[in-house]
Formats: C-alpha cells, structure tokens, sequence
C-alpha cells in the first residue's frame, strides 16, 4: 500500500496535524461560543479604542478643525485596525476548518480506493468460487461445513446441495473414517496452516478420488469466531499415472509377472522380516534358444507367457513369482520347512507346464533346470541368495538339465574351478599353450595311413596334462572355443601344407567344427576365410560335425555344410549312433563319411542283438554311398569284425594313440 505523501507549498512541507487530533479540536469548537468570543474582544478593543482616544485627543488638541480630522483619521485607522483584527481571528478558524477538509478529503478518497479494491477482491473470490476447478470448502471450528463451491458438487456428482450437506460424511472414503478427520483438524487448530496432505474422497457413484488439500485459518478483524477455508485439488489421474508407472517399474510387460527389481525388493523386505525361512527358487527354459532360433522371438514370447500362466496358477498366497528376464523364472517359497515342499511345487510345475507345448503346428518339449537357496542356510543378504540359486540353476544344467538341484557349498566349489579354469585356458590361448596331436585313420584291408585327425592337446606347465573333456565344453560354454578353432584350423593346414610339399598331398586330414562356430555368423565367417586362404587342395580336408551341432539349428547348420562343400571339402558325421535321430539326419545332410561311434564298436564282443545292429548300420550306410570310418578299435577281435564286415577305414588305440606331430612323421616314413 502506498504511503499519503504530504503535501508541499513552496517548497516547504506543511505539518498537518492528524486527522484524529483534528476531529477533537473539530469537537471542541461551539459556533455560538465562538461568536460571542469575537465580539466579545472586538467589543472591547472598540471601547478601548474610543475612550483612550477620545481622552488623547481632548488633553492635547484644542484646534476644532485639525480635531475633526484627527477624528476622520481615527475611524479609518479603527476601521483598518478591525479589519486586522478580525483577520487573524477568522484566519485562525478557518486554518483548522481548512486543514480538517483537506484531510477529509484525503481520508475520503483513501476509503474509496479500498472499496473499490475490496469490490474487486469480492468479485475475483466470487469468480474463484464460481468457476476455478478446485474444491474450496469452508468450515466452522467444529468442523462442519458452511459452504462449498459449485465445482466441489460438480466433482462429486452432487446436484442437490442440501443432499451432499445432509450426508457429507459419507464423502470419506471408506479408508479415512470421521477419527481421520478429527486429527487433521486438531493439527488445523495448532498449527493455524495445513500444506500438502492428501484425502481419499468417494463420488456420488462410490468412485475413489484422491484431493490434495491446502487448509488455513480465514482473516477475521474484530471478531470471535474462527473458520477454515480448505483448498483441495484432484489429483486422481495423477494418482493412477503413478500407479501405473510403479506398475511399469515393478512388472514384467511380456507376462503380467513381478519384475526383477520386485523380486529383490521382496527378498529385502523377507530378510528384514526375519520372521520365516524362505526358499529362492530360479527356474530356467531348457534349450529355448532354439524355439527362438528356429521359430522366431514371437513364438518364444508365446512360451514365455504359457510358462508364466502356468507358474501364477500354482503360486500360493505364502509364495512369489517373478520374470527375471529372458526365459527365467523366479520362485519365493515362503514359511519353507523342508526340501519336500519345494520338491512338490517343482512336480506341480511340471505338471501344470506339461512335457510338450504346441503352437503354430509345432510340437516343443519343455524342460527346466531349477536351483535353489534357502534363507538364512545358504546366506543373508540378497546377492549371496541370488549367487547361490543361480550357481544351482547351472548346476542343474550340467547335470543334464531338466533337474532341480539345491545349492551345496561343493557346487560352488566347482563353479569356482570353472572360474579359475576359464581363466587358465585364456592364458593358454593367449601364450600359445596348446598343441595339436594326430590320430592315424588306416585302412582296415592294409593297415595303410589314409589320414589323420587333428586332436588339440594341452599340457599346462603348472597342472600338467589336462583333458579336452574337460575344458572343450567350458570353453564352448565361455565362448573361447572360437579363438580355439580359428587357432587349430590355422595350425592343422599349415601342417597339411607342410605334408603336401614332402610328398604326402593325397593324405586326407580331419579337423573338428564345434557347433557354437557352425551355426555363429561371425565365427562361421572367420573359419570360412581360413578355409579360403588355404592355396592347398580342400578336398583332401574334412570337417567333422558331431549330431548336437544339429539339432541346435537343423536349417542353418545344413545351409552351412553346402557352404563348406561348395569350397570342395568333405564332410563326416562323427559319433554317428550316439545322437537323437541319428538317421533322419544320416538322410538329410550333405555328408561324404559317417563315423561309427565307439559305443556301437565296443558291443561287438557281445555277439547277438548288437551283431545285428552294427552290420545293419554297416549296410545301411554303404548303400547310401557314404564312406565308413570306425572310432575307438581297441582290440584284434573288433578290427577282424570290422574288415569281415566290409568297414573300409577305422582309428584307434589298437592302431595308434593321438600322437605329435614328431611321432606322426615317424608313422609316415614307416612303409
């Protein structure tokens, strides 16, 4: 508010006195009394005046004339006198009655300035009252409502005012009883302001609103009674956009499941509890990748989603289910007792998944490999829970799959083994650790060397001699396998380029292609440069497969095997007998030779039904114009059955070992 400034004459301010002491010394003024004061004094100086003069002008004038004007003289300078006189006492009357009006006015135009401002504040409240979309409530001390705005009724549903008056209370939500309201009015009498809370209303239609409420005392001057004045504003969409957004947060989309993060906040919440053992159960897709693979991600979303319906069907009140991500699971077991429980919801599982899924005409076996930590056993914290499961969960993949296994601290030895041995085969490809051995493939009629092998070999400086079965499989499972293969395939042809300048260009060598390179795109294309950069004949290089690189992705690995024919290789079905439709695919793929395994050479001694299956085999495959080689000849009497039975060419210990290469020449110079 601005301040009245004084007013300025000249310059120089002139005091005004207030306008309180003016409006007393307005009070004091009596018109009559102050009539009779002005001629009272005037009365008196005029007697005065004509007596003192007169008396003067007697003692000293004697001249009649100069006396009359003497006289003349003295009524004018009465006359003025007077009029000086009755200046000053009007002057001073009129100051006060002058100061008192220019106050007045002043006062005046102040008052209609401030109703002009209070209209205008009236008009917006009423604007605000009328049309503003919050809720504005008014309240008495005891809390009931006095008035309410239109936009209050409209939000509610209420076209009846003296209906929502009449049963306002109802408007609570069922959550925050009249005790509710109580509190927040005993905390509005203390502490005068209320900011920021938040109450749960019901609309005419029982639905839920959620108002965010801005409460304080309203401004009374000079009086007693105290009112509240509430503002509330809806906040319901914002209200069910963050319960969607926690939704997001805390949901799987794909599934419907709890999430990750869910999970985790759910096992910190039970640890907290402490009150109940719980078991942590992780469940995993058995071969998934390959529905993937073969049918597309659509398809293994599909599976994702029957899997989840069929884990929240199972799930009880006291237990948790939640995605992980990719195609595992997670269980919370809660108030576990025994490994019986949790073996009764792994047969229920299993029983509601079933051992076949179909879809699009296609049949999926569906297996899972299940791991399981149990709190506080098996650890205390979620990370150490969570390891633990997981560590199981591959244990049990190991195992073969299609299992459950509970975490044992052996198991996480071994884990750690793998750890360390993952570590040692990095060194290994790193210095150069490893070394190729040769297996001679002879002709059975001869005994003649036909070809060799090429077998990988490492001798670890610190651990000595360590089997290819038991870091081959790791270092697939690492992915190190690829820079395993792009080394053997680059040492095996330097040596066959060496053995073609010495003379022995008609001999055959064999190398071995994992399935992880057979059907990876980008370690398929560095074997296959390899291959190309050779300036050798091809032909007389073979490349083995074995019947799991198969089933991983039937399509693509025989895409890949005309590929590699193309290029003039040849190719051989190794441990034929040993795979899972061994003569579907026998019919199917682009193969020159066929390996026996050595599981069907070792029955031979046992004469019989196996006789039977072996020449049958022996047959079946010389009729479909592939070349024979046995595995594993250990024994005279298996090389006899073998060449009696028309099996051109075989390997094994009964012939020779893998050897080095130093002992492979050796064997060549022999003639």
């Amino acid at each position: 508010m601005r301040k009245h400034k004084p007013d300025h004459h000249d310059g120089t301010a002139k005091t005004v006195p207030p306008l309180t002491t003016l409006i007393e010394k307005q009070k004091n003024i009596n018109p009559t009394y102050e009539s009779l004061i002005i001629v009272f004094w005037y009365s008196i100086f005029g007697f005065l005046w004509i007596t003192l003069t007169d008396t003067l002008l007697n003692l000293f004038v004697q001249d009649h004339d100069l006396l009359s004007n003497i006289q003349l003289a003295k009524g004018w300078i009465f006359v003025l006198l007077t009029v000086v006189f009755i200046f000053f006492i009007v002057r001073k009357r009129i100051d006060i009655i002058k100061i008192f009006m220019e106050r007045m006015v002043t006062t005046t135009h102040a008052l209609y300035t401030v109703e002009e401002r209070l209209l205008v504040q009236k008009a917006i409240t009423e604007e605000l009252m009328d049309k503003a979309p919050i809720m504005v409530v008014i309240w008495d001390e005891n809390g009931d409502m006095k008035s309410v705005n239109p936009y209050t009724f409209e939000l509610l549903g209420y076209s009846n005012q003296e209906d929502f008056y009449r049963s306002w209370q109802n408007v609570l939500s069922p959550d925050q009883n009249s005790l509710a309201l109580d509190t927040i009015f005993n905390r509005l009498r203390i502490e005068k302001r209320l900011i920021n809370y938040e109450t749960e209303l019901l609309t005419k239609t029982n639905e839920k609103l959620y108002v965010v409420w801005n409460s304080g005392t309203l401004p009374r001057s000079n009086s007693e009674v105290v009112e509240y004045v509430s503002f509330g504003v809806d906040v319901t969409q914002q209200k069910l956009t963050e319960e969607k957004l926690k939704d997001y947060a805390f949901s799987d989309v794909m599934t419907g499941l709890h999430n990750r993060v869910a999970l985790e906040t759910e096992i910190n919440a039970r640890i907290l509890n402490r009150k109940q053992k719980f078991a942590l159960m992780y469940l995993d897709i058995d071969n998934f990748k390959y529905v993937n693979d073969s049918l597309g991600h659509h398809i293994g979303d599909e599976l994702l989603q029957y899997i989840a319906r069929c884990l929240k069907k199972i799930i009880g009140s006291h237990n948790y289910v939640a995605r992980l991500g990719g195609d595992e699971f997670a269980i919370i077991i809660g108030d576990y007792h025994s490994k019986d429980q949790v073996h009764s919801l792994y047969e229920n599982i299993k029983n509601e998944i079933g051992k076949t899924w179909f879809a699009y005409n296609h049949y999926f076996y569906i297996s899972l490999s299940i791991g399981v930590s149990i709190f506080p056993d098996n650890g205390e914290d979620l990370n150490v829970l969570s390891k633990h499961a997981d560590i199981a969960m591959y244990g049990a993949k190991n195992e073969g799959k299609d299992r459950i296994m509970f975490f044992e601290d052996a198991i996480e030895r071994n884990n750690l083994y793998h750890i360390d041995m993952a570590k040692r085969i990095q060194k290994a490809i790193d210095y150069g650790e490893f070394e190729l051995y040769y297996q001679p493939q002879y002709s059975l009629s001869d005994r003649v060397i036909r070809g060799f092998e090429a077998l990988i070999r490492w001798n670890e400086s610190v651990h000595g001699f360590i089997s290819p079965a038991e870091f081959i499989p790791l270092s697939e499972d690492t992915g190190q396998i690829f820079a395993i293969e792009r080394w053997v395939f680059t040492a095996a042809l330097n040596q066959k380029m060496i053995w073609n300048a010495t003379g022995y260009d008609q001999m055959m060598l064999s190398i071995n292609l994992s399935s992880r390179t057979l059907i990876s795109d980008s370690n398929f294309a560095s074997i296959e440069a390899i291959l190309t950069n050779f300036t050798g004949d091809l032909s007389k290089i073979v490349i083995e497969i074995t019947e799991t690189a198969l089933i991983s992705d039937m399509g693509k690995a025989i895409v890949r095997l005309h590929r590699l024919k193309e290029l003039g290789l040849k190719i051989a079905l190794d441990d034929f007998g040993t795979g899972y439709s061994s003569l579907t695919h026998i019919k199917v793929l682009p193969i020159d030779i066929v390996k026996l395994d050595r599981s069907f050479i070792s029955q031979i001694e046992n004469m019989g039904k196996s006789e039977l299956i072996i020449n049958s085999v022996i047959q079946l495959v010389k009729k479909l114009g592939y070349n024979l080689i046995a595995e594993g000849i250990e024994n005279q009497q298996q090389y006899d059955y073998l060449l009696n039975n028309h099996c051109e060419q075989g390997q094994g210990f009964l012939m020779s070992r893998p050897v080095d290469i130093n002992a492979a020449n050796s064997l060549l110079s022999v003639k």
